[in-house]
């Protein structure tokens, strides 16, 4: 081994150490319940340790490698938790260890531990998960409203919001857009979620949703000038990505758009992050799987649609792109950063 080798290969063993040891750090801070008793506004570690009923030198040492890594924020004496906190809450409160901890089994069997992708056994979870999912996809929305002009190039938009979840899409685009209407498919309990963060965002009155399947529920045809389909391939096999494509097809307007949303290989900076994720996708669903957009772009035009253009999301988590395709015409390529 060469010195370039052994100091990458230092480097390597010195990010797994750290990524471990704030990880365990986290998750004893939170099992000590000096991330809820944080939550409260700001304190010494003396306070904390006297209110978690713990030793306040391993609490302030805790603490100071909870700064470190951005979870708590220390000033002067007094620590005050970060917002980042915020996102560690539902099912993403423990950084996900019921998957993790399945690993091991997933590995002997190959069975995953969930079938998300089961409609029935979906609507048990997603709710919680969906919402914890908003804040993580608003900054990805934010950025390819901006890419796809949407409220400038593309403005009055009739949008159907495909899966919608917490409708963090369509609801984003809709603010650029202040004339477009949101038609949102998912199921009732999720809609409902979706209603409430659409009247927060003063959309109430151009929301509206089709409860049920988004393979069965009864759509206009030709009546939408974009449909959305956001984190949703991943949850199909390819005959349902096909089928799914049929019905939008026939649901947009003559020149009307279509976007996939998903997450794709291909940013550096996001590398790790996909490769996470898509070993928890194959833990928590049976046929789950992340798609490369040269796949998707080739089944979008099996179904009629015209030059798909595919461009990564450049913003946190570095995971998500874009694929975007017309019912129609050729029309003016994506606007580069």
């Amino acid at each position: 081994m060469n010195s370039a080798e052994q100091l990458k290969a230092l480097e390597t063993y010195f990010q797994l150490m750290s990524m471990k040891g704030i990880v365990e750090v986290f998750h004893a801070a939170r099992r000590a319940g000096v991330l809820e008793a944080l939550a409260g506004g700001r304190h010494t570690a003396a306070a904390l340790a006297a209110k978690c009923g713990l030793c306040e030198k391993p609490v302030s040492l805790l603490l100071r490698a909870l700064n470190t890594a951005g979870i708590v924020q220390m000033t002067g004496e007094e620590y005050v938790a970060m917002p980042v906190l915020g996102f560690l809450s539902g099912t993403y409160q423990d950084l996900s260890n019921q998957y993790w901890d399945y690993l091991p089994s997933y590995l002997e069997t190959g069975l995953p531990m969930q079938r998300m992708d089961d409609p029935e056994e979906g609507r048990k979870h997603y709710v919680e998960q969906a919402r914890s999912l908003r804040g993580m996809m608003l900054p990805s929305a934010m950025a390819a409203a901006g890419m796809l002009g949407i409220g400038a190039q593309l403005k009055n938009l009739s949008i159907l919001d495909v899966g919608a979840g917490s409708g963090v899409w369509g609801q984003t685009f809709a603010l650029h857009d202040p004339q477009a209407r949101i038609t949102a498919i998912d199921w009732p309990n999720v809609l409902e979620m979706a209603r409430h963060y659409a009247g927060q965002a003063g959309l109430g009155e151009r929301f509206q949703s089709l409860p049920g399947s988004y393979h069965e529920v009864e759509l206009e045809s030709a009546g939408y000038d974009l449909a959305i389909a956001a984190n949703v391939a991943h949850l199909e096999t390819e005959d349902g990505v096909l089928r799914l494509f049929r019905r939008l097809h026939a649901a947009l307007k003559p020149g009307g758009h279509v976007l996939v949303v998903d997450v794709f290989h291909g940013q550096p900076n996001g590398e790790i992050n996909a490769s996470l994720y898509e070993l928890g996708l194959a833990l928590r669903t049976g046929h789950g799987r992340v798609f490369d957009h040269e796949s998707l772009s080739l089944w979008l035009r099996e179904t009629g649609f015209s030059d798909p253009q595919y461009r990564p999301i450049p913003v946190t988590p570095f995971t998500m792109g874009l694929i975007f395709a017309r019912r129609g015409l050729p029309r003016p390529p994506i606007a580069h950063d």
